[in-house]
């Protein structure tokens, strides 16, 4: 299929089918290694396509750095927009093969906590460049996250932003309840003017998982007679790992690591993120977390007992010892041959809690939880409140188990010395 940049009036030749979601086909690009191109299955409405235009003109080096951002329309002969084109993203992983120790050690397998703090520093660039265009995320999720080998970071789905031009918004008409910020628990998505605020909890919701080992920050144990479903306890602000979680009737998971073991500054941020007073005084904002995760990745100390433990300089004690002591899980780095993992049920099951957390298979961390099985990718919710999978998948929810397959495994990868994104902020 032959069809016409609208920019430059070149003709472009498509190239092999590289994947198809909901929305539409992507495709190789024949002459153009570095880019691929997006063909809508139904032709975007004028809405759609003012929308699509701004982001095209909006499209400089930082942002295509960081993102896979238009850079021009496809029209057809008759000069209507059927899709776009865009950067590359090749040899990446979603970020959520990096959270747990499972999926990090088929996804990433030589990576230690270096690794996954440089990478949280890297989302936080690629936030921070986003926010400084004048642009809001909206759909924060950790399914429009890859990593790379290297540890440099993409930010995908980018037709979904909220895109500003002028006085005009276009508004992202998508989220997950699991990213989205307290005020806006409950509400529909469709028009929803949201704000770099709003993008802030979501990117705190990303970096907790990544630095303490795929929790979520709302889930933990709960004092009350009744369940407490994760999107509850956000619209409440039961931060289970704060220093007002008792009051709130929350306390973290057995077997998770403590707010306080990244240090006060990173402990700090997320409570400034999670609890209510950043709601109206704002959220820290991206550069913030960039200058102390900064931080965190420098004061990194290796442990005497194992050379692939790496961990904060405020603790008496190597933290990844004592948990793979408790679980029998491999942390950090490659599995040694002869290490099984074992696993180990540190509490009984309870009806009444439910766990959320990236493990991969039970005793993979803290074995044994409500929720067995493998993270699921993030459900968005839609317009008026139905449930869709990025792709436009028709995925299962996944359900309490005690046993549960891994749906998906990746090929082991090994990488050059870890190097922070190009386009740093």
């Amino acid at each position: 299929m032959d069809l016409t940049l609208l920019q430059s009036g070149e003709t472009l030749r498509l190239g092999q089918q590289l994947g198809r979601g909901g929305e539409g086909t992507v495709f190789a690009v024949h002459g153009r290694p570095g880019q691929v191109a997006k063909v809508y299955t139904t032709p975007p409405g004028p809405t759609k396509v003012r929308k699509l235009k701004a982001m095209t003109l909006a499209a400089n080096p930082e942002l295509l750095g960081i993102a896979a951002w238009p850079s021009d329309l496809l029209v057809d002969h008759t000069g209507d927009v059927l899709g776009f084109v865009m950067p590359r993203v090749s040899a990446k992983q979603d970020i959520h093969e990096l959270y747990s120790p499972k999926s990090r050690a088929e996804a990433f397998p030589d990576a230690d906590f270096r690794f996954v703090v440089g990478v949280a520093a890297n989302v936080a660039r690629a936030f921070g460049t986003l926010h400084r265009e004048g642009h809001v995320v909206g759909d924060v999720n950790h399914g429009n996250v890859l990593v790379g080998p290297d540890g440099t970071v993409m930010l995908i789905d980018c037709d979904s932003i909220q895109v500003r031009e002028g006085p005009e918004v276009f508004c992202c008409d998508v989220g997950v309840p699991l990213f989205t910020a307290p005020e806006l628990q409950g509400y529909g998505f469709r028009g929803l003017l949201r704000t770099e605020n709003h993008d802030r909890f979501g990117l705190a919701v990303l970096l907790f998982h990544l630095l303490y080992l795929g929790r979520h920050p709302y889930a933990g144990r709960y004092a009350g007679a009744e369940d407490m479903p994760i999107e509850r306890a956000i619209g409440e602000f039961r931060f289970a790992y704060g220093p007002d979680r008792w009051a709130n009737g929350m306390e973290r998971p057995p077997g998770a690591i403590a707010l306080e073991t990244m240090g006060p500054e990173v402990g700090r941020l997320f409570e400034g993120a999670f609890g209510r007073l950043g709601s109206g005084e704002g959220r820290p904002d991206a550069q913030s977390w960039v200058r102390v995760l900064s931080g965190l990745l420098a004061g990194l100390r290796r442990c005497p007992a194992v050379e692939s433990h790496h961990y904060p300089p405020g603790v008496d004690a190597c933290p990844w010892c004592e948990t793979e002591a408790q679980t029998g899980a491999h942390l950090f780095g490659r599995r040694p041959r002869w290490s099984a993992q074992v696993p180990r049920r540190l509490f009984p099951p309870s009806g009444r809690t439910r766990w959320w957390c990236a493990c991969d298979r039970p005793g993979a961390y803290g074995g044994g939880g409500a929720w067995a099985g493998p993270l699921p990718p993030a459900r968005r919710q839609g317009r008026n409140g139905s449930s869709s999978w990025p792709g436009g998948d028709a995925r299962p929810r996944a359900t309490p188990s005690k046993s549960a397959a891994a749906p998906w495994s990746r090929a082991r990868r090994s990488w050059p010395t870890f190097r922070t994104s190009v386009h740093s902020g």
